[in-house]
């Protein structure tokens, strides 16, 4: 079976560095695809950056997520949606 990959700069981050928050996962005992994405804090701190082209990647970025959704819901493969805070 052939793994897939999918990276949404916009919308994953890394997790290292980041607080276990009861609102990240800490450990999983099977493969998992884990959407991390950023909090209201830093989607500000974007919207200040990058202006209007914020829109235009915000929705490029949930374009391709709905379809990484299907795809793993078709393959029944476990996601998690998290978000969390930067300490």
């Amino acid at each position: 079976m052939k793994s897939l990959f999918i990276l949404l700069p916009f919308l994953l981050i890394p997790v290292c560095g980041y607080s276990q928050s009861s609102t990240c996962p800490q450990t999983h005992d099977s493969k998992i695809v884990l959407f991390v994405s950023p909090d209201s804090v830093e989607i500000d701190s974007m919207k200040q950056e990058m202006g209007d082209d914020f829109y235009i990647v915000a929705d490029d970025a949930m374009y391709y997520r709905s379809h990484a959704y299907e795809l793993l819901d078709l393959n029944e493969i476990e996601y998690k949606l998290t978000t969390c805070e930067k300490h």
